[in-house]
């Protein structure tokens, strides 16, 4: 049986700082809709019967044409969601901040090389005004090369792991591929 998950609206919105330095600012706004299938008495879904809103801020700091800095800080609230679970409770939960801070070597125009770390916390629940303590605390480290196959496609491999996890599953290894297209 096909099920939908929620979606996602958004976008970003990134100024030059200094056309001289290429030092950028993006902020990023994504609202999450909730239109996915949802189940309360399963506990596997694609939607998360809630709204949550993310925004994004971006800061690259550009040292010479080879090297830059970027870092980032995202904070998600979520919606209230009444009825939750079996027990029909109400789920609320705290909001979830993530900051990343990369250094990155620009080989060429077209090929980067980054290291980077990051921390998330927060996101606590609580249901039926029980809090959980479930709240996290991630702090992981990423190795990135990123590609330019052509002047609209970009190749990104990522290799990484979580240096110290308390609440959730921790990752001791971790490889993405992702292809970006830009229209």
């Amino acid at each position: 049986k096909l099920k939908i998950g929620d979606l996602v609206v958004g976008g970003a919105f990134k100024t030059l700082l200094d056309a001289s330095s290429r030092d950028v600012l993006s902020v990023a706004p994504f609202l999450t809709l909730p239109t996915g299938a949802h189940d309360d008495a399963s506990s596997l879904n694609v939607g998360e019967k809630r709204w949550k809103l993310l925004i994004q801020g971006v800061y690259v700091k550009h040292f010479g044409p080879e090297w830059a800095a970027d870092g980032a800080v995202d904070v998600t609230w979520y919606g209230r969601r009444d009825s939750a679970g079996t027990a029909g409770t109400t789920l609320s939960t705290a909001p979830r901040t993530e900051a990343q801070a990369h250094l990155r070597y620009n080989w060429s125009p077209a090929t980067a090389l980054s290291v980077g770390i990051g921390q998330i916390q927060g996101a606590e629940n609580t249901q039926g005004g029980v809090r959980q303590g479930d709240a996290l605390r991630t702090t992981y480290g990423r190795l990135t090369w990123s590609q330019f196959v052509s002047p609209t496609t970009q190749v990104q491999l990522q290799l990484g792991r979580d240096l110290s996890v308390r609440s959730g599953v921790a990752e001791s290894n971790r490889l993405n591929l992702r292809v970006m297209k830009i229209f």
